[in-house]
């Protein structure tokens, strides 16, 4: 009732309610035109499954998941979607954000795929990532991480250069290709001028790691790419949604203009009557005065 009664510019919502649940009060604010563009930020302490997550996805802008610094990504979220710059924040709230995106809670729960081809360096990739709260896949094979790209999405795939199946600047210009709002990153030990040049014409790649890595400069690189993805995503809800404003205009100002048409046909109609009994008047006086 209050959103039907106020304008709001963003909306956050707990799948925990005591009349309704969440995902029902979503759906009705999905299936209502004048709600279904409020952004929504889920709030929430129950567990996700794939399913609940997926079908999140479609009617929340993001899902924030409640834990130990869950009011800092809560603020980071409504942040981005009020279009509040985060350096005119008030300096409590600033420096929540600022410490969240150098916190692993900038990490957590972010889905990586990483590709090398030697074990011990993808365990420590793995665990690496992992301590820091990243949802790891780890592959052996680029060839192998190729059909995982094909069922799933990553918000950022790492790769090692020099593999035996691939290089792995042809395997990220493939992951491009099947999932291109992925930022990827590229680990190598031997950077010549034509790897970059090619990195960046072919396979848009965000960063370069140099080997041997050191922990707290891939974890900044990693955050680095998780903020380029979400910018990216948000970007493309974005366009998605002035794509959608757009077709309504259009299909409101169709709706004026044959408006238009119908009122000026019957003002045309209404003058032409107007003159027509004008005429008949103009007659019947003639008619009296002879």
């Amino acid at each position: 009732e209050a959103l039907r009664g106020h304008r709001f510019d963003c909306c956050v919502v707990d799948l925990r309610l005591p009349d309704m649940t969440g995902f029902e009060l979503l759906e009705t604010l999905r299936a209502e035109p004048a709600l279904r563009d409020i952004p929504i930020v889920v709030f929430t302490g129950k567990e996700l499954s794939e399913g609940e997550e997926r079908k999140l996805k479609t009617v929340a802008k993001s899902v924030v998941l409640k834990d130990v610094q869950s009011p800092e990504r809560l603020l980071d979220e409504t942040a981005l979607f009020l279009h509040r710059v985060i350096s005119e924040l008030p300096e409590g709230k600033r420096k929540m954000i600022e410490k969240l995106h150098q916190s692993p809670e900038a990490l957590r729960g972010r889905k990586v795929l990483v590709v090398d081809d030697e074990p011990v360096v993808l365990s420590a990739l793995k665990q690496t990532l992992e301590r820091d709260g990243c949802h790891v896949v780890a592959c052996a094979s680029p060839l192998k991480a190729l059909a995982i790209l094909q069922e799933r999405d990553f918000a950022v795939i790492i790769s090692d250069q020099r593999m035996p199946e691939m290089l792995g600047l042809d395997f990220l210009v493939e992951s491009r290709r099947l999932r291109p709002h992925a930022s990827r990153i590229l680990i190598t030990a031997v950077l010549s001028l034509p790897t970059v040049v090619d990195a960046i014409n072919k396979g848009e790649i965000f960063r370069f790691v140099a080997k041997p890595w050191l922990r707290e400069e891939l974890l900044a690189t990693v955050r680095n790419a998780l903020q380029r993805h979400e910018l990216t995503a948000h970007n493309e809800q974005l366009q998605a949604q002035t794509q959608e404003l757009n077709a309504r205009l259009t299909v409101a100002n169709n709706e004026l203009e044959k408006k238009v048409a119908d009122l000026e046909a019957q003002r045309q109609q209404l003058d032409a009557a107007n003159r027509e009994l004008g005429a008949r008047y103009e007659n019947s006086l003639e008619l009296c005065r002879r």
